[in-house]
């Protein structure tokens, strides 16, 4: 091994394992212009209203000598709408009127889709109900607890069978009637004339 250290966070000496970095001279997309009236700053919200995703901010706070919680530079960054440079200094008027406008606009509209999609969804939930409820009317437990029973066929060998015709029970075959609160067992003492 070569002297501890030789290389090592603390050696000053560069890690030959790492690219050399390249320094980056000007931004990728070059510099905006920078919007000052407000004019200028309408037509920025309007380009970061049309991008999509999240937005990136950062503002610039010192002005030569001067440092403030007052913003001097506002740079604002979209996928799709590219970087705006804002002066809401210089113009005179309320700073980010025009951002704030299109916020509002914005809020608005998320809250109109929140609204619209919740009442799809309630209304949806109501109709899955009304179809529950009318299944539930439909299925075999609603049809016995309305006094009607179900019939089978007790084979000495195989499944038993739902008796669907009255010349499938001939004399002594035995049967399973179920009713809504339980069965009861009977033999058939054959077709009569449905009286």
């Amino acid at each position: 091994m070569g002297e501890p250290g030789a290389h090592g966070p603390d050696s000053g000496a560069p890690d030959p394992t790492e690219p050399e970095a390249t320094p980056l001279l000007h931004p990728a997309d070059g510099v905006p212009d920078i919007s000052v009236t407000v004019r200028e700053i309408d037509a920025a919200a309007q380009r970061l209203q049309r991008g999509r995703g999240p937005f990136a901010v950062d503002a610039e706070r010192a002005s030569g000598f001067r440092y403030s919680n007052r913003a001097y530079l506002i740079q604002i960054r979209r996928a799709g709408a590219g970087t705006v440079l804002i002066d809401p200094v210089s113009h005179g008027a309320e700073p980010l009127t025009a951002l704030r406008v299109r916020a509002e606009e914005i809020h608005r509209a998320r809250s109109a889709v929140r609204r619209d999609i919740t009442r799809l969804v309630d209304v949806e939930a109501e109709r899955v109900g009304h179809l529950s409820a009318r299944l539930a009317t439909l299925g075999p437990a609603a049809t016995l607890a309305r006094g009607y029973a179900v019939v089978q066929t007790v084979p000495t060998t195989g499944p038993s069978v739902v008796l669907r015709s009255a010349d499938d029970a001939p004399a002594g075959t035995r049967l399973r009637v179920r009713v809504a609160d339980g069965a009861v067992a009977a033999v058939s003492e054959g077709p009569t004339d449905g009286r």
